[in-house]
């Protein structure tokens, strides 16, 4: 018989985090496979009303609509049409030894660790540009067939599993790890479980020996330089972080940017490489400093990331420099303000699904041979041209 359980769901306690780059979906549903895998939800039992949960989590109710539709597509959920929805049969299997427990099907589950911080940046948070990334990995492999126990972990956390519970880390039910991050101390706690672990867009070092998928950061930069010297742009400048300590993947764009000068025979000007953090703000307090202390400003902008290339477009603006009439400026990533900002932004995307399937397709073959070398597969971006470039 079902049964509709007092679930937990005060905001303040369930981890409805609004710093996370986790959408409150993706936390609705994995608090949700939390309570199933815990067994506060077994099979059969009944959820709380949308309604319920809206407020106890407090969320829209069609927010949990939709994390709510994504369980059913796995088949972790069934919905009865005016009776409610219910936790899957055959979601998992029970343990013989012990009917009234739920466990997980052997080696059914990756985990799946993102990173996120505290950034005092509000122009960065309005935008999904991870949560689609993450989404599309997820989906991805729960299209294979697997479980996905997602845990944001914060950047600075050197012990990136204290979060993760330890039925998640048996052996008997993990598959192996995905973790997106940028902290290169924490690679130390995941190699410890024994399992195969990808890293998702980690641009460390190549020297460092562990299998990625990445973008082809370097790539970018080139690229961006090839398409405005073919406009007949000349004076370009970089706008973005060139420390790889700092930031890698700008640092990687950077080199592009200076392997294309350096093939096309261009001056690559040191006053013309604006240094900045990836963000928003940065980006507008270096381009007001370089106004007021440059005589001559480039004609083009190569920008490490779609925000960097908001700040300055925006900062420019202000001071009466519009975009693209006395500069152009091309931005990386894609994300969705790009589309919708003004002017609309030049920059360059990737494949969200082939970087998801790229993935787990690793995970697989490091899998069925862990002792295989560490692999690095490379993203091709593409270039979407819109009207700042």
């Amino acid at each position: 018989m079902s049964k509709i359980l007092d679930m937990p769901f005060e905001k303040s306690k369930v981890g409805i985090s609004v710093i996370s780059p986790v959408t409150y979906r993706q936390q609705v549903r994995n608090l949700i496979l939390a309570h199933v895998r815990n067994n506060k939800l077994r099979p059969g039992d009944k959820l709380p009303s949308l309604r319920e949960m809206g407020k106890k989590y407090g969320v829209s109710i069609g927010t949990i609509n939709k994390a709510i539709q994504e369980l059913e597509q796995d088949g972790l959920l069934v919905s009865k049409p005016q009776v409610g929805v219910f936790v899957g049969e055959n979601a998992f299997e029970r343990n013989e030894s012990n009917k009234d427990s739920v466990v997980l099907k052997k080696h059914s589950t990756v985990l799946f660790l993102t990173t996120y911080s505290e950034v005092p940046d509000s122009i960065n948070n309005l935008d999904n540009f991870w949560d689609n990334l993450i989404s599309f990995v997820m989906r991805q492999v729960a299209s294979e067939g697997y479980t996905v126990a997602h845990f944001p972990v914060h950047e600075n956390e050197l012990d990136v599993l204290k979060s993760v519970p330890q039925f998640v880390l048996d052996h008997e039910c993990l598959f192996g790890i995905i973790y997106q991050g940028r902290n290169l101390s924490q690679i130390a706690s995941l190699e410890k479980v024994g399992v195969p672990v990808i890293y998702a867009h980690c641009m460390w070092s190549s020297e460092i020996s562990i299998p990625r998928v990445c973008i082809d950061a370097k790539r970018v930069g080139y690229d961006a330089v090839k398409y405005l010297y073919k406009k007949n742009y000349r004076r370009i400048g970089f706008i973005g972080c060139m420390e790889k300590n700092v930031g890698i993947i700008d640092a990687l764009k950077y080199e592009g940017y200076a392997q294309a000068f350096a093939e096309l025979g261009l001056d690559p000007r040191a006053e013309y490489c604006w240094p900045c953090l990836p963000r928003y703000q940065p980006a507008a307090k270096i381009t007001n400093l370089m106004l007021d202390s440059l005589v001559n400003i480039p004609e083009a902008f190569v920008a490490a990331n779609d925000y960097v290339a908001m700040g300055l477009i925006d900062t420019l603006n202000r001071r009466g420099i519009k975009c693209p009439e006395n500069i152009a400026v091309i931005g990386c990533d894609d994300i969705e303000l790009a589309s919708r900002f003004t002017p609309p932004l030049t920059t360059f995307g990737f494949d969200h699904k082939e970087f998801s399937e790229k993935l787990f397709k690793m995970l697989v073959k490091r899998t069925n041979n862990p002792k295989s070398a560490a692999e690095n597969e490379f993203i091709t971006t593409r270039l979407i041209e819109r009207t700042s470039a």
